[in-house]
């Protein structure tokens, strides 16, 4: 077993700065979001979203208008593509992205709309996903063209099982069997007392998006296979790596306050009976990365009721050494490199306390680990590094606002990552907007000055570069 030391320093080298001209609220016909993810989907080089919103049973698709040259002002207010209506009786819960490689005919040779990236929606009433690609669109005014597996417009497909999800909280997507197309794993506190199913997805179980004569003719919808049923009671939240290093995907799912890993033998099928992890009390969300870079995926986890940010830190062989950092109310968790240093950070959202905190990672030292031997694991010394987490900024929303969701993306194309932010609260409570953009959510340096709407003939970082914008300014962070 290889063990790591680790320095978490939650309130050194503090930067507090509400820096409200960086943030765009996006008003949206929207009511109490759920979920966000971002990715390009009309592959026009600009990052677009897609929400989630439970209570309106609808998933929105915000389209990137950055291409006007307007800095801290990708998208546009009103602006957005629904992709369920709420007569379809489907409420989304969770989100995910991926290409499922469809087919393409021999004969003809590949198209532009052959390769666009799929959203994935899990819902809740009549338990199901719908896939769907938004195909083309005529920005700013024109809808996009979007096909389900199940031909027209974005409907549902019902997922098979006895019973299916029942109230599916979150969902991943990762090649369980080898096959080279994306499976989907959704996870389920309530269903046969909690637990994870996988829908695999060989060749031929789903068909292809588009008719071998047009790129965007819809096709007869094809059964998906009965799913794996994996019981793990609680099940709440997913995360998708190769734990293990042995070439095949495994699970994480947060269930109460532990992680529960599921270790895949590579042909869709997963070994249950590994020691969850104890984090805390009520672990609420997942994300994975390999902060020390030692090849081995660590995990972050949320816990409102403790009050931290916990990281599981992979000592290799299913150990995990957990170090926490203090953070009141932290609901959900993402990753991104904020301040381009090649160190990745931890954004999180502080649901209940109305702000987002990012939490710079810094590399302290790089040295030799020497682990021992145990079961199936010889003894070895790698070189990992040694790091610290500490809380650099904040940003504090309107009060009920409650962010819930977070994602990231280079929305403006400047050179500098931005970050997402879907807000929970109820309507008419003082709720100003159901989502927020972040421009340049950066540790250690302030763009002072970018006003939404500036033209990126005169950013706020001269060149995109942050590094040339002057020093920090230190302030007194809020409590936790």
């Amino acid at each position: 077993m290889r063990a790591r030391t680790v320095a978490l320093g939650s309130l050194a080298t503090l930067l507090w700065a509400s820096a409200l001209s960086q943030v765009q609220n996006l008003q949206l016909n929207c009511i109490r979001p759920v979920y966000i993810v971002a990715e390009d989907f009309d592959r026009d080089g600009w990052v677009d979203l897609a929400i989630a919103c439970h209570s309106c049973n609808q998933v929105l698709v915000v389209p990137n208008l950055a291409r006007s040259g307007k800095e801290c002002a990708a998208f546009a207010n009103g602006l957005a593509w629904p992709l369920l209506y709420a007569g379809q009786g489907d409420a989304p819960l969770a989100l995910a992205t991926g290409w499922f490689l469809d087919a393409v005919p021999p004969s003809r040779p590949l198209v532009f709309h052959d390769i666009f990236p799929h959203l994935v929606v899990v819902t809740q009433y009549t338990p199901g996903i719908v896939r769907i690609t938004p195909l083309s669109g005529t920005p700013p005014t024109g809808p996009w063209v979007s096909w389900s597996i199940s031909g027209g417009a974005a409907v549902l497909f019902q997922l098979p099982g006895n019973p299916p999800p029942v109230y599916p909280a979150h969902v991943v997507l990762a090649d369980f069997n080898k096959d080279g197309r994306p499976d989907i794993a959704i996870a389920d506190p309530l269903t046969s007392g909690g637990g994870v199913f996988v829908y695999l997805s060989p060749a031929g179980a789903l068909p292809p998006l588009y008719s071998a004569l047009s790129a965007q003719a819809p096709v007869a919808p094809a059964a998906m296979g009965q799913p794996v049923f994996l019981p793990v009671p609680g099940a709440r939240f997913l995360a998708a790596a190769d734990f293990d290093r042995d070439g095949n995907m495994d699970i994480a799912v947060a269930t109460g306050g532990n992680v529960k890993f599921l270790c895949g033998n590579g042909a869709g099928e997963f070994n249950t009976g590994l020691p969850s992890v104890l984090v805390g009390q009520t672990v609420t969300s997942l994300a994975v990365a390999d902060f020390d870079r030692d090849g081995d995926p660590d995990l972050v986890a949320t816990d409102p009721d403790l009050g931290a940010v916990s990281v599981l830190w992979n000592t290799g062989c299913w150990t995990f050494k957990v170090v926490r950092i203090k953070s009141e109310k932290a609901y959900f968790v993402h990753v991104f490199d904020a301040n381009r240093d090649g160190i990745l950070d931890i954004a999180v959202a502080q649901k209940d306390l109305d702000r987002v905190s990012i939490y710079s990672g810094a590399i302290t030292s790089v040295g030799p680990i020497t682990g021992t031997q145990v079961a199936n694991c010889p003894a070895c010394t790698i070189f990992a590094d040694i790091m610290t987490f500490n809380l650099c900024r904040t940003f504090q929303f309107a009060a009920g606002s409650r962010p819930i969701g977070l994602a990231s993306g280079d929305f403006d194309n400047n050179g500098v990552p931005d970050l997402a932010v879907i807000h929970n609260g109820f309507p008419g409570q003082g709720v100003p907007v159901p989502a927020s953009v972040v421009y340049n959510p950066i540790c250690c340096v302030l763009c002072n000055g970018c006003q939404p709407g500036q033209t990126r003939a005169a950013p706020c970082c001269p060149g995109g570069t942050p590094g040339e914008c002057g020093e920090p300014q230190a302030g007194e962070p809020p409590k936790g």
